[in-house]
């Protein structure tokens, strides 16, 4: 397996409730973190990319980034603020930051993500009203849809189709939370069941309280340099071993609304972004040692899990049950926690699973540590339903 990339430094703020700091600062306290677990300084950073904020957007925001984080613009050779919608955004960044090194126009990216989605400028209110500002105006906007209505309709026609229950949705929530438990920065640590799903409020049916992520404040920030294998700061670089993107239903239409989507059972963009970072990263489905996905709503995963390809459609629900997703289980499902138990903060918390990734790749994960990991998938997703970015990343 070649490498194409490497991530030799990451790096995270502190993470939940955290009133004091906004998403500049948050970000610029992940960027600390990975520097100095890249060993790097400042000075050798030649590239920055960040993501965009829903509580405080700004056009220019990657060079308000760097102006306070005192990077002198005139060495940057690259710069971008990047926006694509929820946890797309990370794998986007990825990518982009593995081509800049790839290609030779900069040796040393910075990727940045982090939003105050929590207590910042207006609230949760103010968060979830920029959110669905994202839609369409003409179709979708007038009829007030929230982003778990949304879900929710991918779960009941999931349900409809192929008997997917409750009881199989409760247990994604379970096995995420059993994991954030393990996790001492995450913002969800008590352990639930089954049955506290199930017996936990209803949001929007079929999806209960218990079914759905929480709201966060966090950063995060990734140091990708040109493809090295030698130890840095004492510790052995990730490998980007591949990366592919895909649209929609993966058949050539394409929407970023549920309201103009052809299907809410099929999600192929998924099954193209992963089916094309596997081939560039030589593995198959049986290399996979651990698997990190969007996971805002228990749904998400199981569709995920059966576009990626680890079972057949319609069986994403039994998949699930008995463990299987679990630590020491076949395909254990963000260690950390995921967007929900560990921290969601928006647009930003896809990159918590880059950061993992790389923890558990080096056999840093403490006692959420998959046994031997050699190989992660991170899949993502963005604009509703319209993007599918995927990353293979290697030890």
């Amino acid at each position: 397996m070649k490498s194409l990339a490497s991530i030799i430094g990451v790096g995270e703020s502190e993470i939940g409730s955290v009133p004091g700091k906004n998403n500049i600062q948050l970000c610029a306290e992940a960027a600390v973190a990975a520097l100095k677990d890249a060993g790097l300084n400042k000075s050798d950073i030649d590239g920055v990319l960040v993501n965009d904020s829903y509580v405080e957007s700004h056009a220019r925001r990657v060079l308000q980034f760097a102006e306070y984080f005192g990077i002198p613009v005139p060495q940057l050779k690259f710069v971008d603020n990047v926006h694509l919608g929820a946890v797309a955004v990370s794998g986007l960044m990825v990518h982009l930051a593995s081509m800049l090194v790839q290609v030779g126009m900069c040796s040393n990216v910075l990727v940045v993500g982090g939003d105050n989605l929590l207590t910042g400028r207006g609230g949760r209110r103010n968060a979830i009203t920029r959110m669905a500002m994202n839609r369409q105006a003409q179709f979708e906007n007038q009829y007030g849809p929230t982003t778990i209505t949304q879900f929710a309709l991918v779960a009941q026609r999931h349900m409809y189709e192929y008997g997917t229950t409750s009881e199989q949705l409760a247990a994604v929530a379970v096995a995420l939370r059993k994991h954030a438990s393990l996790h001492p920065k995450a913002q969800m640590r008590s352990l639930i069941t089954v049955e506290d799903v199930l017996s936990s409020r209803m949001i929007s049916s079929p999806l209960h309280l218990l079914d759905c992520s929480m709201i966060s404040d966090s950063a995060w920030a990734l140091v990708v340099s040109r493809a090295q294998t030698a130890e840095v700061a004492g510790h052995k670089p990730v490998q980007v071993l591949g990366y592919g993107e895909g649209f929609s239903d993966g058949k050539g239409y394409v929407t970023d609304t549920v309201s103009t989507v052809a299907s809410l059972t099929d999600f192929g963009g998924i099954a193209q972004a992963s089916r094309r970072a596997m081939e560039m990263a030589d593995v198959t489905h049986k290399d996979i040692d651990v698997l990190f996905c969007y996971d805002p709503f228990t749904i998400w995963p199981i569709v995920n899990i059966e576009e990626i390809g680890f079972c057949k459609k319609g069986e994403g629900g039994a998949f699930v049950q008995g463990g299987r997703i679990e630590l020491g289980g076949e395909l254990p499902l963000n260690p950390h926690g995921g967007l929900h138990s560990y921290c969601h903060s928006g647009v930003a918390g896809g990159g918590h699973m880059f950061v993992e990734a790389a923890l558990q790749l080096r056999g840093q994960g403490a006692e959420r540590q998959v046994k031997d990991a050699q190989v992660a998938l991170v899949q993502g997703y963005g604009s509703q339903v319209g993007m599918f970015p995927c990353t293979v990343l290697g030890s």
